[in-house]
């Protein structure tokens, strides 16, 4: 199978405040990939929903599959995602070889200073949103509040 390889040289987020039908405070994040959020990156229709969760032990579990994304309930199944994204790392980059909801194959290339940076910044971005409103909610089915992520 031909895998297409793309560089990553922008890797940013978006956080999203809103209110859940119960009026609870709830957040989203968007990410941002080579100006493009990952679905248009990767030329499909639609939204891919990142996973808070998944993405901070993703890390944890390199050369395995993570669910980086999920669908908007929480469960990656739902949204297609059945195998996850395999990460893996080495000295110089963190991959994502994404081989399903695709045609093919395509390994996102990410220097790993910019992953770090990137992680770095989401953390500190969580952290100034859980100050302002300790009771917030992740947008997802897991229903966790900001304040029980490890960050």
């Amino acid at each position: 199978m031909k895998v297409k390889k793309i560089k990553v040289t922008e890797f940013t987020h978006r956080i999203i405040i809103g209110e859940n039908e119960n009026n609870e405070k709830i957040f989203d994040i968007e990410l941002i990939i080579n100006d493009m959020e990952p679905a248009e990156l990767l030329g499909l229709p639609g939204k891919f929903y990142f996973d808070l969760y998944y993405f901070l032990e993703s890390i944890k579990h390199e050369n395995e599959r993570n669910f980086i994304f999920s669908c908007d309930c929480g469960d990656p199944g739902c949204g297609g995602w059945d195998e996850g994204i395999l990460l893996t790392v080495n000295k110089d980059n963190v991959n994502w070889y994404i081989d399903e909801k695709i045609d093919g194959a395509v390994e996102l290339i990410f220097p790993l200073s910019l992953y770090k940076s990137f992680t770095d910044n989401l953390k500190n971005s969580l952290k100034k949103v859980l100050l302002k409103d300790p009771e917030i909610f992740f947008d997802r089915g897991c229903g966790e509040k900001l304040s029980s992520f490890n960050i």
